[in-house]
């Protein structure tokens, strides 16, 4: 490396300085180079270029080279002369010209500085770590046992135009700090994953995540543990100091009633957002019971209680289930859930008529039409099980579906639907029903094909209800109900929709559309009413976003 001996040169005078400074360009809004009462802050580089007056740094704050004038060179205490390599802080500015360039450049012995940042990303074997010093700079470290988010103090060293630290020293602990006032609470291991788990805890409804990092012996589900919560970055949950307790020293229900029996009012969901959060839903019991002197008539529904998808059940689905007290908040819910009964609101029947691959096409028991399916819209199989026998799917199969009509044009063909489709087993629909033996009538008509009959006597035919027996069944079962009000979660086809209102207002109950999207009110939902429940609204002057037909 070459040496240069280079002279310490003071301050221009103020005459120079208002010379140069009315050189540089207008727009930029910069101190002066020699105004050193502002304190800026101080930078690190490398020499990398030398020349008769002037040369080039590589700045590790800034990852770019930097010009300098050697009238910016501070003199050291130990007089060392600069070189190619040497390490130098400096302040950042600009020339007279307006150029970025490095002001106040003096030489430093990296090893004797010390400074202070925070980690921000942990060394794991050969992958270093990330600190950021306080200063801006952002440097890599190996060997140190620290945390993310400590506070260190470190040395700095060079490699080329890399900057690295040393000597790294933790003074103060980010996760001591947080251990410090985090709460202890009890739980039960019920994942596990390659290197992390999560535990239940009886302290609060989200699961706690863990590391097996944080437990000292070997982690199994089931286990009952002991631990500290802190709050993560993500504002998720940790566990930290997990130690364990007795087998089944952690319960977090009683059950208080088996086999119980209700209907789904609304689902569990989880909440959109950068944070997931699962809401219950709600079950209404058959029966009302009498619970720690409690009448219980709903409880709640948790996702995690149950096996069955929820996205394959509906409002309206009949459950069976156990009614458990939960220690956490002293709330009943359900728990060992099992589907009983598909919900009828939507429901109809038919046979299989096409089968392809991967989709296929029923025709209707109750009329003459087509119903579109994929074969991902049969209920699976776990579900199928608890309602029926296993049929395999082929042509001619018997199934019921929920029935819904997809957006069309007035001019199109009915687009008609089927959802959560259950194979059913022969002869479970009535296609035909015997109506009278034995009856005379003479032959008035004779073609190729047939011919026509003029009876003797006239019989009795199928009645509307029995042409539409799911429809009918819903409806009596809902007038035998405390319910007021059922809604249609499917938009109808206008053919559906005359048999429903048809068959509701002969049984004395009133129909009346729901408007779902304002703008397209083609696309109406039923909404069932009974009549009692119609008069108290109306009393009330309430008014609804209905169209009452």
């Amino acid at each position: 490396m070459s040496s240069h001996n280079l002279p310490i040169l003071p301050p221009l005078s103020n005459q120079m300085h208002n010379s140069s400074s009315q050189q540089r360009p207008q727009e930029h809004h910069h101190r002066s180079k020699y105004d050193h009462t502002l304190d800026p802050k101080k930078e690190i580089a490398k020499v990398v270029r030398l020349n008769n007056n002037y040369g080039f740094l590589y700045s590790y704050t800034r990852n770019e080279e930097l010009f300098f004038h050697f009238s910016e060179i501070l003199q050291t205490a130990s007089g060392a002369q600069l070189i190619v390599g040497n390490d130098v802080e400096y302040e950042y500015g600009y020339s007279d010209g307006g150029r970025a360039a490095a002001l106040r450049v003096k030489v430093v012995d990296l090893n004797r500085m010390r400074k202070i940042g925070r980690v921000d990303k942990v060394a794991k074997g050969n992958n270093p770590g990330v600190i950021k010093l306080d200063d801006g700079l952002i440097v890599k470290y190996y060997d140190c046992i620290c945390g993310r988010n400590d506070v260190v103090e470190v040395s700095l060293s060079s490699s080329g135009k890399k900057l690295l630290c040393q000597d790294v020293v933790v003074l103060e602990s980010y996760e001591e700090k947080l251990l410090e006032n985090s709460p202890w609470e009890q739980g039960r291991i019920i994942s596990l994953k390659e290197d992390y788990g999560f535990i239940q805890s009886t302290s609060r409804r989200e699961h706690v995540y863990f590391r097996y990092s944080h437990v000292k012996e070997e982690v199994k589900i089931d286990k009952c543990v002991e631990f500290k919560v802190v709050m993560e970055e993500n504002s998720s949950p940790a566990a930290r100091l997990i130690s364990f307790l007795p087998d089944d020293s952690i319960q977090f229900r009683t059950v208080m009633q088996n086999d119980v029996r209700g209907i789904i009012l609304t689902l569990p969901h989880e909440t959109r957002g950068k944070k997931k959060k699962s809401q219950p839903g709600s079950i209404s019991l058959h029966t009302p019971l009498s619970i720690n002197d409690k009448t219980l008539s709903t409880v709640l529904f948790y996702i995690q209680d149950t096996s069955l998808p929820i996205p394959w059940l509906k409002q309206g689905d009949e459950l069976v289930f156990d009614i458990a007290n939960d220690h956490f908040d002293d709330s009943y819910c359900i728990q060992s859930v099992k589907l009983s009964e598909l919900s009828l609101v939507g429901r109809t029947e038919g046979v299989i008529t096409v089968l392809k691959e991967g989709f296929g096409f029923i025709s209707l028991a109750e009329r003459q039409a087509d119903v579109y399916f994929r074969l991902e819209n049969l209920l699976p199989k776990s579900i199928q099980k608890e309602l029926v026998e296993i049929v395999d799917v082929a042509v001619g199969t018997e199934v019921s579906f929920d029935l819904s009509l997809k957006s069309q044009r007035s001019n199109e063909k009915e687009n008609l639907r089927a959802h959560r489709i259950l194979p059913l087993p022969k002869g479970s629909i009535t296609t035909e029903k015997s109506l009278a033996e034995c009856i005379k009538g003479t032959i008035t008509n004779l073609h190729q094909d047939g011919g026509y009959i003029e009876l003797q006597e006239p019989i009795q035919g199928m009645s509307f209800e029995e042409h539409h027996p799911l429809i009918t069944t819903m409806l009596n079962n809902f007038i035998a109900s405390d319910k007021q009000e059922i809604f249609y979660s499917d938009i109808q086809s206008p053919h559906e929709n005359r048999f429903i209102i048809a068959l509701a207002e002969a049984k004395g109950l009133t129909v009346s559309f729901v408007n779902d999207t304002i703008e397209d009110t083609t696309l109406l939902r039923l909404k069932i009413t009974k009549e009692e429940n119609k008069k108290k609204e109306d009393e009330g002057g309430e008014t609804c976003e209905t169209c009452q037909i």
